[in-house]
């Protein structure tokens, strides 16, 4: 009779992991796909409305990339509050705003690239972030959790069969890479622009790497991609 019940608190456990691994599985694969279905409509949104694309994140992808990490982490943190709007537009606006600003200051302390600009916009902070986009960040919070979700949800909720965990994968790391040549990118913009401000005007293109950073990061490609990028350089003897 030990024995037995054992074994059954044994298999409840066994039963209990495997449906926590599922349940993990099955979150990676959602929130991977909000970062994808709202980057892409964050980039269609700037397209419309004929707004610069200056936050689109990425060097090679088709993905405003920002626009899905700041919607996954708003749905991941807030959705909680499901069913309590003005709590929600509340909070929406505070997270994505200090998210926004945060993104900010990281890419200009890291790579003294700025990709937005609100200062000319009223009652902004540092530029970085302004009222105007915290109240439209609020009202689109209280819509994606209280409406897009839902309906997200219903197709993302389905038990991802292998060839989908395989398409998963490969996308995480296609956005991996993506991600990675950006950095590179604009750090070799930033030196490029470094060079040519002390008077260097020489580019070495000797080695395959230097070939490849020089075709796919010309100055011309970046400047398209990223229309109202400043890259801050600090004078020789002033560092």
């Amino acid at each position: 009779y030990q024995m037995k019940k054992e074994n059954e608190k044994s298999n409840k456990k066994e039963k209990i992991t495997t449906s926590t691994v599922k349940e993990e599985n099955n979150n990676f694969h959602k929130y991977l796909w909000y970062v994808i279905i709202f980057s892409i409509v964050g980039l269609l949104a700037e397209f419309i409305y004929g707004v610069v694309i200056t936050k689109k994140g990425f060097i090679l992808g088709p993905l405003a990339i920002i626009y899905g990490i700041v919607a996954g982490i708003d749905i991941a943190v807030l959705k909680k509050y499901k069913g309590h709007k003005v709590k929600l537009f509340i909070l929406g606006a505070v997270l994505v705003t200090a998210i926004q600003y945060a993104i900010s200051f990281l890419f200009e302390g890291i790579l003294g690239a700025t990709f937005w600009n609100y200062s000319e916009i009223k009652f902004n902070l540092n530029g970085r972030a302004c009222v105007l986009t915290s109240i439209l960040c609020g009202i689109l919070t209280v819509i994606i959790i209280e409406l897009v979700q839902k309906w997200l949800d219903k197709i993302l909720d389905k038990k991802p069969n292998k060839i989908i965990k395989i398409v998963d994968i490969i996308i995480t790391i296609a956005i991996s890479l993506e991600i990675i040549l950006t950095f590179w990118g604009i750090t070799v913009y930033k030196i490029r622009m470094k060079e040519e401000m002390e008077g260097k005007n020489y580019i070495s293109n000797n080695t395959a790497i230097e070939i490849f950073q020089n075709k796919a990061f010309s100055n011309e490609n970046i400047e398209k991609i990223f229309p109202n990028l400043k890259i801050t350089i600090i004078p020789k003897g002033n560092e």
